[in-house]
């Protein structure tokens, strides 16, 4: 069965948001490995003020869920500012701008708002190596040989892929607040 652009755009929109539910998100990073290094880095930061073994465990379980919590919560908000952005900044200043916000650091170090910038700049990413060049959409943005009629094709797919993503996240993730 051939599926049309739009069904297309809206299934990946569908599967970005999903993998951004808290329980999914942290399913997705147990089964990669990237839970158990967050764990260990917040139990030592635990072990460092709390003395007690079982309130460690404790305070470890409530951490964690307010962790993927707010991934969901902060991601909302950025996929819903996204299109705006682009439309004032443009498209690589926007993405920059993302990639600033969460730099080099380790995964696991990041905190969530760092970490939802993160994840949205990846499934934007994803998208364009599917549908333009599979490379970092921002090397390709600066790279002498794309010309802006280029940049402007990959902005009008990335925002109708946006427009599918912020449907999808104002009706399934929790709202700050």
């Amino acid at each position: 069965m051939l599926r049309t652009l739009e069904q297309e755009r809206a299934n990946y929109a569908w599967k970005c948001i999903n993998a951004i539910k808290a329980n999914n998100r942290k399913r997705i990073d147990e089964e990669s490995g990237l839970l158990s290094k967050i764990i260990e880095i917040r139990k030592e930061s635990l072990k460092k003020r709390i003395k007690e073994e079982e309130k460690v465990k404790e305070e470890l379980d409530k951490e964690i869920k307010s962790y993927y919590d707010n991934i969901e919560k902060k991601y909302r908000p950025y996929i819903t500012k996204t299109p705006t952005l682009i439309q004032t900044n443009g498209l690589g200043n926007t993405l920059a701008f993302y990639k600033s916000k969460f730099g080099q650091e380790k995964e696991e170090k990041l905190s969530a708002e760092k970490r939802a910038y993160k994840l949205l700049y990846e499934h934007i990413n994803t998208w364009f190596k599917e549908r333009f060049e599979n490379r970092d959409i921002l090397e390709w943005i600066i790279d002498e040989n794309t010309s802006s009629i280029d940049v402007f094709k990959a902005t009008k797919e990335v925002l109708a892929l946006l427009n599918w993503m912020k449907r999808f996240a104002e009706a399934e993730l929790k709202e700050e607040g």
